[in-house]
């Protein structure tokens, strides 16, 4: 590239590769794209991480497709598995106040009895007293 050669290249374009042609263009600090006929290919800025993915793992398409998708369904996973912790911690807050709620209705049930068994029993002693029995 440095003497002006051509230097043959792979582009990928909507997941598709394509054969191509690459000249150092020093003038305009550019480099310039051709196509196997010898016309001028545009070339627009490509993602940076993306493309560091592909030169990295020399994977074919499919592969790095495979990989977009493994990578999806892990961040989907970790997405759910954050949902059911917080619903976890929900259901946890929610429990323990059904369980407040809960020993809340047994105190009230308990003073409840006993405000009934208080009041059986003065019953039966005013009857008795009625009666004029006496203990």
């Amino acid at each position: 590239m440095e003497k002006g050669n051509k230097v043959d290249v792979i582009l990928l374009r909507d997941g598709q590769e394509t054969p191509a042609k690459m000249v150092a263009n020093p003038r305009m600090t550019r480099l310039d794209f051709y196509d196997r006929n010898g016309q001028s290919l545009i070339v627009r800025k490509v993602e940076k991480q993306a493309a560091e993915q592909t030169q990295k793992a020399d994977m074919t398409p499919q592969e790095v497709q495979k990989a977009a998708i493994s990578r999806t369904a892990e961040q989907k996973q970790e997405a759910g598995q954050q949902t059911n912790q917080s619903q976890a911690a929900k259901e946890s807050v929610s429990g323990e106040q059904g369980q407040n709620k809960g020993q809340a209705n047994n105190q009230q049930q308990a003073q409840k009895e006993t405000a009934n068994e208080q009041a059986a029993t003065e019953q039966k002693q005013d009857q008795r007293r009625r009666h004029g029995v006496r203990m």
